[in-house]
Protein backbone atom coordinates (compact mmCIF):
# COMPACT_ATOMS: atom_id res chain seq x y z
CA UNK A 1 0.00 0.00 0.00
CA UNK A 2 1.29 3.44 -0.94
CA UNK A 3 1.82 5.89 1.93
CA UNK A 4 -0.16 9.10 1.69
CA UNK A 5 2.16 11.94 2.72
CA UNK A 6 0.06 14.82 1.35
CA UNK A 7 -3.67 15.31 1.82
CA UNK A 8 -5.48 17.38 -0.82
CA UNK A 9 -8.69 19.25 -0.05
CA UNK A 10 -10.66 20.53 -3.06
CA UNK A 11 -13.01 23.47 -2.89
CA UNK A 12 -12.79 27.04 -1.69
CA UNK A 13 -10.16 27.70 0.98
CA UNK A 14 -10.36 30.29 3.78
CA UNK A 15 -8.09 32.65 1.82
CA UNK A 16 -9.90 32.34 -1.51
CA UNK A 17 -7.93 29.48 -3.02
CA UNK A 18 -9.17 26.68 -5.25
CA UNK A 19 -7.68 23.86 -3.17
CA UNK A 20 -5.31 23.14 -0.29
CA UNK A 21 -2.66 20.52 0.38
CA UNK A 22 -1.57 19.44 3.84
CA UNK A 23 1.86 17.86 4.29
CA UNK A 24 2.93 16.09 7.45
CA UNK A 25 6.26 15.58 9.20
CA UNK A 26 7.34 13.69 12.30
CA UNK A 27 9.30 15.08 15.26
CA UNK A 28 12.52 14.77 13.27
CA UNK A 29 11.14 16.74 10.32
CA UNK A 30 10.81 13.72 8.03
CA UNK A 31 7.72 13.35 5.82
CA UNK A 32 5.18 10.95 7.30
CA UNK A 33 1.54 9.92 7.17
CA UNK A 34 -1.12 12.01 8.93
CA UNK A 35 -1.53 9.46 11.74
CA UNK A 36 2.16 9.82 12.69
CA UNK A 37 2.42 13.60 12.24
CA UNK A 38 3.86 16.00 14.78
CA UNK A 39 3.99 19.04 12.47
CA UNK A 40 1.93 20.01 9.45
CA UNK A 41 1.93 22.60 6.68
CA UNK A 42 -1.21 23.71 4.87
CA UNK A 43 -0.62 25.36 1.50
CA UNK A 44 -3.54 27.04 -0.26
CA UNK A 45 -3.36 27.36 -4.07
CA UNK A 46 -5.12 29.52 -6.63
CA UNK A 47 -6.51 28.09 -9.88
CA UNK A 48 -3.10 28.42 -11.58
CA UNK A 49 -1.42 26.35 -8.86
CA UNK A 50 0.37 29.26 -7.18
CA UNK A 51 0.63 29.17 -3.39
CA UNK A 52 -1.42 32.04 -1.96
CA UNK A 53 -1.15 31.22 1.75
CA UNK A 54 0.76 28.85 4.04
CA UNK A 55 -0.13 27.84 7.57
CA UNK A 56 2.10 25.84 9.91
CA UNK A 57 1.19 24.02 13.06
CA UNK A 58 1.82 21.21 15.52
CA UNK A 59 -0.24 18.17 16.39
CA UNK A 60 -1.51 17.77 19.92
CA UNK A 61 -0.21 14.18 19.94
CA UNK A 62 2.36 13.34 22.59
Amino acid sequence: MEKKLIKRIDGPTPNGGEYAEISFTDREGKPCEEKDAYRFTINEYDKEGTVINSTYGFSNKK
